[in-house]
C-alpha cells in the first residue's frame, strides 16, 4: 500500500472484505507480540499485576 493514510489503515479492518490491510495486520502481530509473556518484547501488565 503506497498512500499517506498510515494511521487511518491501522484503524481500518476492512470489515466486509475477505482480507485486512497490511498496516492493520502488522498493527495486530505487534500488539500480540507485546501481550505475550513468551515474546521478548513483552512489557507487562499495565496495573502491575
Amino acid at each position: 500500500m503506497a498512500n499517506n493514510n498510515h494511521k487511518n489503515n491501522q484503524k481500518n479492518d476492512n470489515r466486509g472484505t475477505s482480507g485486512t490491510n497490511n498496516e492493520y495486520q502488522k498493527m495486530l502481530d505487534n500488539r500480540s507480540n507485546q501481550m505475550n509473556i513468551n515474546h521478548p518484547e513483552y512489557k507487562g501488565a499495565k496495573n502491575g499485576k
